[in-house]
């Protein structure tokens, strides 16, 4: 399933972790001859990103540093939200890890959708991410405000507090074996031999 006639919004690819447990680069890890970065670059174009964002610290072309780096997911989200470019100001953004491979586009689409129709962001029960936020004032003073404070405890920055206390709404799905994360060797070499083909 593809869609062009939805709202525009933004794709946040986050693929700056250090990947210590896997002991490789995840966003370059390959199936079928494409890293997992291109894949999730080809699927959030398939479902109609106006554009794709790479939070990603090594500054190659296309990356996006975090303004606030070392501080785990949030600081990818914030500076996503945080562009200088005016049209992205208001756009929302489909936020993607980069360690889940069986992701779908009706996942996706349902996410997008969701959120837009609700004017809220969105995500799966005991899975936050992926998820669709809004690129709000109140989204972005949270965000800087955790950021910011250096006294703050590693917990409340986690994208699970964050979803909590800008009132994500929880979709249930019927393909949650498609949310996995892979975060080990095993866990990639059994994704591979049993899930995708």
């Amino acid at each position: 399933m593809t869609t062009q006639t939805i709202r525009p919004f933004i794709g946040l690819i986050l693929a700056g972790g250090d990947s210590s447990r896997m002991g490789a680069d995840k966003a370059l890890l390959e199936i079928n001859g494409e890293t997992l970065l291109q894949r999730n670059i080809a699927l959030l174009k398939r479902i109609g990103a106006a554009d794709v964002f790479i939070s990603r610290n090594d500054f190659t072309e296309g990356s996006l540093p975090d303004i606030y780096p070392h501080h785990g997911p949030l600081s990818g989200i914030h500076s996503a939200l945080f562009q200088s470019n005016l049209y992205h100001l208001s756009t929302p953004i489909l936020v993607l890890p980069i360690d889940m491979p069986l992701l779908s586009e009706d996942l996706l689409i349902c996410l997008v959708e969701a959120g837009l129709t609700m004017s809220s962001p969105v995500h799966y029960a005991e899975h936050p991410l992926p998820a669709f936020i809004l690129n709000s004032s109140v989204v972005r003073e949270y965000l800087e405000t955790i950021l910011s404070d250096v006294t703050a405890a590693r917990p409340s920055r986690s994208v699970t507090r964050f979803l909590e206390r800008i009132g994500a709404v929880q979709l249930s799905t019927t393909e949650a074996e498609k949310l996995v994360n892979t975060n080990t060797p095993e866990q990639w070499g059994d994704m591979v031999n049993n899930f995708i083909k």
